[in-house]
């Protein structure tokens, strides 16, 4: 693992918003999917090698499929995020503040991703392409004061991702864009908007 992949924890802090510390109640269902939980979830988590969002689950622990470690799974610094379920889109993104429903968790990689209209994009796992299972609607917030800034969707994966440098740039590791550009490793942040994240704890 190169610093490149390592977000550090001093500039990590410095992304939180004054309001970052954000309640989320409910318990979790003993299942491997995401369990419901009122209505927002918690242990959600950053992966430091990839720098996608996954789900941790309750032990919160590095699960799923993480495109920098092949055959193994996310690593869990210890940040827990809660995602918005079933929300509806707030009317003038990305102008104004709100949230963009439709996300889904994968069952195979356990990241957030954008089906979009037509693919669910590119899974790490033998199966190719992200699949929603059970998954909740997931609405993320877009440019909501108080929440961590720097969050950004790919366009190569379809996850999402954060970027120390903010909304707008690569960073990461993506699998897709290594496969098949070689050289370019990192994430593609294309025309994102400015995403951001409910923090729990750190």
């Amino acid at each position: 693992m190169t610093d490149s992949f390592v977000l550090d924890r001093r500039r990590f802090l410095a992304t939180l918003g004054a309001a970052g510390a954000v309640a989320a109640g409910g318990l979790l269902l003993a299942s491997e999917r995401p369990a419901q939980a009122a209505s927002v979830q918690p242990n959600w988590a950053w992966c430091n090698l990839c720098s996608q969002s996954y789900y941790g689950g309750s032990p919160f622990q590095g699960r799923g499929i993480c495109p920098k470690q092949p055959g193994d799974g996310h690593a869990a610094p210890g940040w827990n995020y809660s995602q918005v379920y079933n929300q509806g889109t707030t009317s003038g993104l990305p102008g104004t503040p709100g949230y963009q429903s439709g996300w889904r968790w994968c069952h195979y990689c356990y990241s957030l991703y954008w089906p979009g209209s037509n693919s669910n994009g590119d899974c790490p796992s033998a199966e190719g392409e992200h699949a929603p299972g059970a998954s909740y609607n997931y609405a993320v917030p877009v440019n909501v004061s108080g929440y961590q800034s720097g969050w950004n969707y790919c366009i190569a994966c379809s996850t999402l991702y954060h970027s120390n440098a903010g909304p707008g740039t690569d960073a990461g590791f993506c699998w897709v864009n290594y496969n098949r550009f070689g050289g370019k490793n990192t994430h593609s942040h294309g025309s994102t908007w400015p995403y951001c994240m409910i923090v729990n704890s750190t």
